[in-house]
């Protein structure tokens, strides 16, 4: 028997809903506990601001961008804690897994980003809290990774009468550095995060399992992290 993995669900349910076949509503009923989002989540944010939609995409071109992402993780332990680090952070935990941000995932018009939101300029978010302080580093599980780009895509892709951009932060209670972002290809936010760790174009996507002879900025990364980014 296939062995159970939570992303798997996901990806299923997610793939109903880009063919219109489950609504979106439907998403967090069909959720096991186990992927249920939590009250204490930090909110996520839409915006309709061209910075963000400099053309407006299709919520097929979105789901499958998020495609791309739950294929990328579909084969890591989605509670496993992972290090986010600003490109050349040196690692906070140095033996502990770790990945290397920005990292993109892209379909034609829609782009699915995560990336430390210390490097994006301060009233650049929208509905950001003044005053916001963000580290070059984040702890986080990939679940909730996922789970925070699900909430875009339900509440800012499909929900509103026009589909819209938006983004959440996911981390550690207090500190929640690492951005998972909904936005058009090409935008100016785009451009802000700038180019993925490992290179993206449109069409393509950002692979998560890339070895230390492939990228850089991991070298000296082993196996025994049980990640290899």
């Amino acid at each position: 028997m296939a062995k159970y993995h939570p992303f798997s669900l996901v990806f299923f349910i997610n793939t109903l809903i880009s063919l219109t076949i489950l609504p979106f509503n439907a998403l967090a009923i069909a959720l096991p506990p186990s992927l249920a989002v939590p009250a204490n989540v930090v909110p996520h944010h839409c915006t309709p601001s061209p910075d963000w939609l400099y053309h407006y995409f299709t919520i097929f071109e979105c789901s499958e961008a998020m495609n791309k992402f739950l294929d990328a993780v579909s084969s890591l332990d989605p509670h496993q804690p992972v290090q986010f680090l600003q490109r050349g952070t040196s690692p906070f935990f140095p033996h502990d897994p770790r990945i290397f941000t920005p990292r993109k995932f892209v379909y034609n018009r829609c782009t699915v980003a995560v990336t430390m939101l210390k490097t994006i300029p301060a009233g650049t978010l929208p509905g950001e809290t003044p005053g916001s302080t963000f580290r070059t580093w984040d702890i986080s599980q990939w679940e909730d990774v996922v789970l925070g780009a699900v909430r875009i895509l339900t509440h800012c892709i499909l929900h509103p009468t026009v589909a819209q951009a938006g983004w959440t932060a996911v981390g550690q209670p207090g500190a929640e550095s690492i951005g998972v972002m909904f936005y058009a290809t090409g935008s100016h936010i785009d451009e802000v995060v700038g180019d993925a760790v490992n290179g993206v174009g449109a069409g393509n996507t950002t692979l998560l399992n890339e070895t230390a002879a492939v990228n850089p900025e991991t070298a000296g990364l082993t196996a025994t992290t049980g990640l290899l980014l």
